[in-house]
């Protein structure tokens, strides 16, 4: 672990990684992220645990995402659903039901 934040951090990655939670931070946005988007097996599932993992409420449209069968939507929607320290800070429902 030590050696991967090292590496990441002559790699410019971990800058990269902070400028997401700078956003949000001058924002004011600390308690919900919408994750949608498309092949949900990577983007919405890496964007949704992550967030997740680091303190975020996670409200995941389902019918915003999409994969290339119903297979990786189906797994997606488990995952975040279902997997330790990842499930009680996601939300699944549908576009109709939020209201801004």
């Amino acid at each position: 672990m030590v050696a991967c934040r090292q590496e990441c951090k002559s790699a410019g990655l971990a800058e990269r990684k902070n400028q997401l939670a700078a956003v949000f931070a001058e924002g004011g946005i600390d308690a919900a992220q919408l994750a949608i988007g498309t092949q949900a097996h990577t983007s919405v599932l890496h964007t949704g645990a992550s967030a997740a993992l680091r303190g975020y409420k996670v409200i995941v449209l389902v019918d915003g995402m999409s994969g290339d069968d119903a297979w990786p939507e189906a797994y997606t929607a488990w995952h975040l659903a279902n997997a330790a320290r990842i499930a009680p800070q996601v939300t699944l429902t549908r576009m109709d039901t939020i209201k801004f």
